[in-house]
């Protein structure tokens, strides 16, 4: 009995605003002396049991009032109006969001729940009072006050950034160089080697490079997405299929690729820097101009005024260069299949090139 009381009380606290409290009282339903009447449930009305008249069950209003002067047999509850009790409540009664007054006259057999409103209990049998000070929440859906918002914390003071001194500044500038030369000699020394090593076929991819610059270009923004997505799904495919044991084959041709792109985008680098390698021995008067020499240096000076370029403060938009002469060196690379046929694939134009069309300084057309 109590946890359906308890039950019904948390359900009225969901459905019941706490201004029907303050409605005036206006008995619908009038129990009269002598008369007699089952279970009550009231939505929005009232109900008045006068001297003598008797409720043989339960009594359960939602927004209205409750004037009980005979007997009820059952259990009293009350959501949202006020409650006159001077007569006999045989099982509990529960008054939620209402005024609930007490005569002396008045008996309740079972408990007393109150929950808000104010308790007026003139008889010395019954638990109200008692029960509501026990549990302070008289008056909480009337006289309800927000609680006070706590102030907030002070913010700590913002930390003391010390600008780093001119020594500090020197040391970094130094390191920064440092990295610029080293990978630009790292570059150099790859180029050396390529153009010592494959002359003719470095030769041959910067001779595309400079003639159809657009297409290799295009070839090589598409290599540069079909590629990754390539060997991720072959790496994908063949860590499934490792369960099978069928998967380990496919983990050397992941390794392949992967060598493979990486030596095309470096074999690329090397020809555009040996394009300019040979716009340079020019005005330097070198006299030795060997695609080794002509690589070496254009490489060299490629790679070292792009790192410049990528130094925090210096000018934006390196990256976007970098990444389309790697896309061009790349595609140039793919077209000729690292230089070992011409591109495109007909008679070698007229000029001064050779049958395969090689020499750099040669017009080509298309």
């Amino acid at each position: 009995m109590k946890r359906t009381i308890f039950t019904l009380t948390l359900l009225a606290l969901l459905l019941i605003p706490a201004g029907s409290a303050l409605a005036a009282p206006a008995y619908d339903i009038v129990i009269g002396e002598g008369e007699s009447r089952s279970d009550v449930e009231l939505y929005g009305d009232s109900l008045e049991v006068k001297s003598g008249g008797t409720v043989s069950g339960d009594v359960t209003i939602f927004g209205g009032d409750a004037d009980i002067a005979g007997t009820v047999e059952g259990n009293l509850a009350v959501f949202g109006g006020n409650v006159a009790l001077s007569g006999t409540v045989e099982g509990d009664l529960v008054s939620l969001g209402g005024n609930l007054t007490i005569s002396e006259s008045a008996d309740i057999d079972g408990d007393c729940v109150v929950l808000g409103g104010n308790v007026e209990d003139n008889s010395t049998r019954s638990s109200c009072a008692r029960f509501d000070a026990a549990f302070p929440l008289s008056g909480f859906l009337g006289e309800f006050q927000p609680p006070t918002p706590p102030t907030p914390p002070t913010p700590p003071d913002p930390p003391v950034i010390t600008p780093p001194s001119m020594a500090s500044r020197i040391g970094g500038f130094f390191i920064n160089m440092l990295e610029v030369l080293g990978r630009s000699l790292i570059f150099a020394f790859v180029a050396f080697a390529i153009g010592a090593l494959a002359p003719t076929q470095l030769e041959r991819v910067s001779s595309v490079i400079r003639s159809k610059p657009i297409a290799s270009g295009a070839v090589g923004l598409l290599t540069a997405i079909a590629a990754p997505s390539l060997i991720t799904l072959l790496l994908i495919v063949s860590a499934v299929l490792t369960l099978v044991c069928i998967g380990l084959l496919g983990f050397p041709v992941v390794i392949v690729l992967s060598i493979a792109l990486l030596a095309a985008i470096v074999f690329g680098w090397v020809a555009v820097g040996n394009l300019l390698g040979h716009v340079l021995v020019t005005p330097l008067q070198l006299k030795q101009r060997s695609t080794a020499v002509t690589a070496t240096l254009g490489t060299f000076v490629l790679t070292a005024i792009l790192s410049l370029l990528a130094l925090p403060r210096f000018i934006p938009g390196e990256g976007l260069v970098a990444f389309v002469l790697v896309c061009i060196g790349l595609g140039a690379t793919a077209l000729t299949q690292f230089g070992t046929k011409p591109y495109p694939p007909a008679n070698a134009p007229a000029g001064r090139s050779k049958a395969d069309g090689i020499i750099i300084d040669a017009p080509i057309t298309d």
